[in-house]
This record gives structure tokens, C-alpha cells and sequence, in this order.
């Protein structure tokens, strides 16, 4: 499988040379999973929160009922306080840098998109 180098920031391919058009940043080009999902490991997730504070979190029930499931900024209040437990009961997250590709794995794994959170999104 060959894995396109992307921007993060801004969702474009790189350069041949490895910099990003739109911020002229060399970013480190370097395989990564596209979306994880975490269930049962909190120190797992709270790296990842801490790795990945731009990315984003879907915040959903284990058996992966959309109902009251909710897409987040990584750094949301609601998902992110390293005190309380998020994975390890009745919710898992699911993570990744880039919004499309979260709102990708919501239409084939649960069969919808997912709401944006209020707060995150300012709605």
C-alpha cells in the first residue's frame, strides 16, 4: 500500500521535496494510521491526545451506535481531561488527524456521518 504524504495542517499533498506549498514547512514524512480506535486503554488514548492535539475524536458507544455518538476537537473539555476515564466503560474513541478521514470511517463502519460536537464546532 503506498501512502500519500500529506500536509496535516492543511490536507495537501507535499512536495516531491517534502515541504507543504501552503506553509513551507518540511514536514517528517513517516507512515501513520489513519484512524485508531482506542477501547480499554486510557494511557494509550491520553498519548495520543497528547501527540495529536489538532486531530480529531469521535466519541462513540462500544457497540458503535451513532445515536448519541459526537465528533470532537482533540482538545475538547468533554473527551480530553487525563483525570477521568473515557475508554475503558461504555465509550470508545475514535481518533485521527484529519476529519475526513474519521467522518470516512463513520459512513462504513456505523453507515452514517457523525455530528460535530456543539462546543468544538460553535454551533
Amino acid at each position: 500500500m503506498i501512502v500519500e504524504a500529506r500536509c496535516s495542517w492543511h490536507d495537501i499533498r507535499l512536495a516531491a521535496t517534502g515541504e507543504c506549498d501552503e506553509c513551507s514547512r518540511l514536514i517528517a514524512v513517516k507512515p501513520t494510521v489513519a484512524v485508531r480506535v482506542f477501547d480499554g486503554d486510557e494511557g494509550e488514548y491520553q498519548r495520543w491526545l497528547d501527540h495529536h492535539r489538532r486531530g480529531y475524536v469521535i466519541n462513540i458507544l462500544r457497540g458503535l451506535n451513532p445515536k448519541d455518538a459526537r465528533l470532537h476537537c482533540a482538545d475538547c473539555d468533554s473527551i480530553s481531561d487525563p483525570t477521568t476515564p473515557y475508554v475503558t466503560r461504555d465509550y470508545v474513541k475514535v481518533c485521527g488527524d484529519r476529519r475526513a478521514e474519521l467522518d470516512a470511517w463513520a459512513i462504513r463502519e456505523v453507515g452514517a456521518k457523525i455530528p460535530p460536537c456543539q462546543h468544538c464546532f460553535g454551533f
